[in-house]
């Protein structure tokens, strides 16, 4: 819903700004969703998933995502939920700094980063990444943090991707943490959720 339906959020699936998602979460609410073809949630993805060649490269790339989508006010998943009544909300939003990701994460769960894509992401399989030398610029990116570590001495982020479990480590990656590598480090927004 979001991607479609807040027209100041950004270009839809050409990327944004995270904090007016957030905003239009606390005014205006989201719906809840699901995988594709699951029939979960008010609107469950539409678009199936795209595979990952062994080059990690997306197949999917120039073909267009979905025919005529726009935003709809009406649940096409689970047909039973009223499309007004299962939106739910932020209390507040906000910008973090580096030192209080790891609070805000332990306290009320993920959060958004941005960073800095460049042309060796998209073959990550392992590993913590950093961008080489040579690599260059592709765009920014927005995913869900949900965790930090240390492997071999070295501490990360642990990242969602949104581009399918085919990608990475099962949808997943780990970006050095400490360091502002692509930005990452600098670029982080979050909410509180409305319980009920």
């Amino acid at each position: 819903e979001l991607t479609f339906c807040c027209h100041t959020c950004g270009f839809g699936c050409h990327g944004g700004y995270p904090i007016r998602a957030w905003k239009r979460f606390k005014n205006h609410g989201l719906v809840t969703g699901g995988d594709y073809k699951s029939g979960e949630g008010c609107e469950p993805y539409r678009v199936p998933p795209c595979p990952y060649d062994e080059q990690g490269n997306n197949t999917c790339a120039g073909k267009p995502m979905e025919k005529n989508h726009r935003c709809t006010r009406i649940c096409y998943g689970d047909q039973e939920l009223d499309f007004d009544e299962d939106h739910r909300y932020t209390r507040d939003y906000y910008y973090l700094t580096y030192g209080s990701i790891q609070k805000d994460v332990m306290t009320y769960g993920p959060i958004e980063a941005s960073f800095d894509v460049y042309s060796d992401f998209p073959s990550y399989k392992s590993g913590i990444y950093e961008r080489t030398e040579n690599a260059t610029y592709l765009g920014g990116h927005a995913v869900k943090l949900i965790g930090w570590g240390e492997q071999y001495g070295i501490p990360y982020w642990l990242m969602v991707n949104s581009w399918n479990e085919d990608w990475g480590d099962n949808g997943l990656f780990k970006i050095r943490r400490g360091t502002n590598e692509c930005g990452v480090d600098n670029s982080t927004t979050a909410g509180v959720p409305v319980t009920y």
